[in-house]
Order: C-alpha cells, then sequence, then structure tokens
C-alpha cells in the first residue's frame, strides 16, 4: 500500500478561507458575480473534500467511476420525476 501524507490543517484552513469569501461575496451587491462565486467556491470546497477527507484521491479507478455513475443516476431521476412533481 502507498503512504500518503495529507496536510489536514492546511487543508482545514483553505477550506476556512473559502467560507470566509462565500459568506463575504454577497456584500458586493452584484447578483451574478455573487452566484458564480458562490457556485464556483462550492464546487472547490466540495473538490478538496472529497479528494482528501474521503481518500478519493488515492483510491483506484473504479471507485471514481461509481461515484460518477451514482452522480449521473440521481440527476437523472431528478429530470425524470420533477416534471410531476413540480406541478
Amino acid at each position: 500500500m502507498s503512504e500518503h501524507h495529507t496536510n489536514y490543517k492546511k487543508i482545514y484552513f483553505i477550506l476556512l478561507g473559502l467560507l470566509v469569501l462565500s459568506i463575504l461575496g454577497p456584500e458586493i451587491g452584484i447578483v451574478w458575480v455573487t452566484l458564480v462565486t458562490a457556485f464556483g467556491i462550492a464546487l472547490v470546497k466540495a473538490n478538496l473534500v472529497i479528494q482528501n477527507f474521503m481518500h478519493l484521491r488515492w483510491e483506484k479507478s473504479i471507485m471514481k467511476w461509481m461515484l460518477a455513475t451514482s452522480l449521473v443516476l440521481m440527476f437523472l431521476l431528478f429530470a425524470g420525476v420533477a416534471p410531476d412533481v413540480m406541478q
């Protein structure tokens, strides 16, 4: 098994910094800038958590494919059910 060393404190402080940015973002007052930065920061934070805290960075490719497949199926289910539920 290969050894991997992750500096969890560094990742934690990066996540805290991104949290502060996402909280201060709405203070700008421009809606589309706030939305783009909020979703962009959310994607970066989700990637950091998935790659490091869920250890997906060191998993085999099959686990990454399983995660991607489950997300695609979840969105397909939502797209299929949404027209009925939202009426």
